[in-house]
């Protein structure tokens, strides 16, 4: 996105070729996409691959996943499958609280690499993160194509 600037990752997974940040506004934590390419095994399917893979445990840090479908979607033509991450706690008046802290797209692509794009926002990603993320996810296209 215009105006992100590029970021240590928070880890040193190999399988992550990007990471941006937008500049922190002045309240609440900033938005962070991160984009990782793996190879999946043959005829493996997006959710597939993220269950048999250690990536969906790193992008949920915790939170709990779930399968949101992908709409109509699409990261270099492959559909994609929408996962959001979700936390349940309590708030200070004992009352139980849902947080959505990241969302993300998979798409396993004909030549079998698996491209997931994850986007953070803290406390709960909202439609305007999840608009990012479909942009990011839709402007990916296949190397030398």
């Amino acid at each position: 996105p215009a105006n992100w600037v590029t970021v240590a990752p928070l880890d040193s997974d190999d399988r992550m070729i990007a990471c941006v940040e937008e500049p922190l506004a002045a309240e609440g934590s900033p938005r962070r996409v991160e984009i990782y390419a793996d190879q999946a095994r043959a005829h493996q399917k997006p959710k597939e691959y993220l269950n048999k893979s250690t990536l969906l445990d790193e992008i949920c840090q915790g939170a709990q996943p779930f399968d949101v479908g992908g709409e109509d979607l699409t990261i270099a033509g492959a559909p994609v499958l929408r996962i959001e991450g979700r936390e349940t706690g309590q708030n200070d008046d004992g009352q139980t609280e849902v947080h959505m802290p990241v969302m993300a797209v998979c798409a396993i692509l004909p030549d079998q690499a698996a491209i997931t794009v994850v986007i953070r926002h803290e406390p709960d990603v909202d439609p305007e993160d999840s608009a990012v993320l479909d942009a990011v996810a839709a402007s990916i296209s296949e190397t030398g194509k």
